[in-house]
This record gives C-alpha cells, structure tokens and sequence, in this order.
C-alpha cells in the first residue's frame, strides 16, 4: 500500500519537473560552477512550488480567502484590476490566470498561464503600490 501511495504522488513530482523546465526554463540557465547552479535551481524550485500550490489550492479550497496566497498589497492591485473585490482562492487565481492570458474555457487555468499572470502581477503590484504612494504624497 505504501509503494502505491507513493506512485500516486508521481505525476506531482513529473508537474513539478516539468514546471521547472517548461514554465520556469531551469535548463537555459548558463552558470559556470556547481554551487551557482544548485543556488539557481533552488531559488527556482521555490517558485515552481508556489506556483504548483497555488494551481491545486485553488482547485481544492476555492472558497478560501485570497489571503492564503496573496499579500495585502497583490490583493489590493489584484482587484482593482478585476474592477470588483476579489475574495476567495479560486476567484484571485482565475484573475491572475486572466493576467497571463487565460480565457475562460471548459479547462482550469494551468501552471503556465498562472505563471505568467503572477509575474504580471508582480509588476503591477509595484505599479499599484507606486501610484498609491504618490496619491498620498500629494495629499500631504
């Protein structure tokens, strides 16, 4: 029972694998020494985690607030893009599937396009956080 439980978890460890390849381009890195490389790779698996959590967090816990995977400020620019308030899990991830291009279909948004809509994200959460600084700047 313990090997098949194992072998359940395969494809997660193949998701991961392929993330970090596809998704993230871990193989284009030119690094000349080994620690430099090993340092690359686990900087990236960070990001393949966080991304892989998120795809699966939104497909099982929905319904959870956002607050679970954003920070305040990613919350905030999140949904002033959205034009409403984005509450739950699953509501944060499609917006920031709809960031990386995703339209809606019949299928989930996948790792990829998650990926790309968080890294849009993180530029326009700089930007939101820019302009709101500015906003209070002048009102100062």
């Amino acid at each position: 029972m313990r090997r098949l439980d194992d072998y359940v978890l395969r494809w997660r460890v193949e998701r991961f694998h392929d993330t970090l390849k596809q998704g993230l381009k871990v193989e284009r890195l030119q690094v000349d020494d080994a620690r430099t490389l090993m340092n690359a790779v686990s900087a990236y698996s960070l990001v393949a985690w966080r991304l892989m959590l998120m795809t699966y967090y939104a497909r099982l816990y929905a319904s959870r607030p956002c607050s679970e995977i954003l920070s305040v400020e990613a919350h905030r620019a999140l949904s002033a893009k959205a034009k409403g308030l984005v509450q739950s899990v699953g509501e944060a991830v499609l917006e920031i599937a709809k960031l990386g291009g995703w339209r809606q279909s019949h299928a989930p948004p996948s790792v990829k396009v998650i990926w790309r809509g968080l890294y849009a994200l993180q530029f326009l959460t700089m930007g939101f956080s820019l302009a709101l600084t500015q906003k209070n700047m002048r009102q100062d």
